[in-house]
């Protein structure tokens, strides 16, 4: 199966065009319009569905709280009216809006709305500029008149995809979403605290970064205070693997989702807005099926509760067994993929429009 044409006009210069690249002036556009077009879809997804990455997290940071490395059940999660790792998404939902009203379900927005420019224009500039230079090293001139064009596989288009999502995650995403990850936590432990008059401390160097007021410039000095820059990378390692699968499986779903589709419609046309739309939701899904558990471990070690993946895994494993693990590292699947699908086809049908729009001024 070919996942795109050689010109990597990625079906017809649509949400994930690079158009005609034999001119410079052409090439400066495509990376503009792609910036542009998904700085456009990264805001409107994020303010759309941050809200089910509050809950997510807040899964997430509670799905090993019975292991011996971190506070006890009894005295927080365990606490009545705490958060509690046994807790759906529903629940979640009812204690998050019980302890701060619906303005905290957009605990830590700030800065991953700030920064969605630089996310989603990173992810597609990369993955398209990949693309190019991929089928212009691959193409064949057979003579001066002939050119044997080279289309993408399934495997380019993965790698490609990889590696745009892996750079942005080292970038970009680890310390924007630390600081996100340690507001939420502060949410967390401080409704469980009021729940509890007896709310346990993490370690001294684990929790030292959680000791600062809620607001994000807050979390950033704080955490340059105790532990340098460095200290907003915590998780680098975890979150680049977790992009790099994603975003790869993404653009791979996205391909196989616009062949799947585009038969069972009218023109058959692979670039047609509701082919992207219902591509897009597929591609959600591969992303979060890849992700989901490297971002639960991603959510341990920014919150603090342990340190390296490794060791997520292995106190998991070693206390309750392998499948009892996996379950954890799975916990808020519903709201991952929930949110992934149509996140996923909000942001690639914003990005079609915008990219179209962009072509035409």
């Amino acid at each position: 199966m070919k996942a795109a044409s050689s010109n990597v006009d990625m079906e017809g210069e649509n949400s994930l065009g690079s158009g005609d690249n034999t001119t410079k002036n052409s090439h400066r556009h495509i990376v503009r319009n792609s910036i542009l077009a998904g700085g456009m879809a990264g805001i409107t997804s994020t303010v759309m569905f941050h809200p089910l990455d509050v809950i997510r997290t807040k899964i997430q940071s509670v799905s090993m709280s019975s292991l011996g490395t971190l506070p006890k059940a009894p005295t927080t999660a365990g606490a009545a009216g705490a958060l509690k790792p046994c807790m759906g998404p529903m629940a979640v939902l009812s204690h998050t809006i019980k302890h701060g009203g619906y303005r905290s379900l957009y605990t830590g927005l700030s800065l991953p709305l700030g920064a969605q420019i630089l996310y989603k224009a990173t992810v597609f500039t990369i993955n398209n500029i990949t693309k190019e230079a991929l089928v212009k090293l691959r193409t064949s001139h057979t003579d001066e008149e002939r050119v044997q064009s080279y289309n993408l596989s399934l495997s380019d288009t993965f790698l490609c995809g990889a590696l745009s999502g892996a750079i942005n995650a080292f970038l970009f995403v680890t310390p924007i979403e630390f600081v996100r990850n340690q507001q939420i936590e502060q949410h967390t432990r401080a409704a469980n605290k009021n729940n509890s008059p007896s709310s346990p401390s993490l370690p001294k160097n684990r929790a030292s970064s959680l000791s600062a007021a809620g607001k994000a410039r807050d979390v950033i000095h704080n955490t340059l205070q105790t532990h340098g820059i460095s200290g907003l990378w915590r998780g680098a390692g975890v979150t680049v693997v977790r992009d790099g699968l994603g975003c790869g499986s993404f653009f791979v779903m996205f391909e196989i989702g616009k062949d799947f589709i585009a038969p069972l419609t009218s023109n058959g046309a692979r670039d047609s807005f509701s082919v992207t739309l219902g591509a897009g939701a597929l591609a959600g899904i591969g992303f979060w099926v890849a992700a989901l558990p490297f971002d639960t471990t991603k959510t341990l070690i920014q919150t603090g509760k342990f340190d390296t993946f490794s060791e997520t895994v292995l106190s998991s494993v070693t206390q309750d067994g392998v499948r009892k693990t996996i379950h954890r590292l799975f916990r808020g699947w519903q709201v991952a993929l929930g949110r992934g699908a149509p996140a996923a086809a909000v942001t690639l049908g914003t990005y079609d429009f915008s990219f179209r729009f962009l072509k035409e001024l």
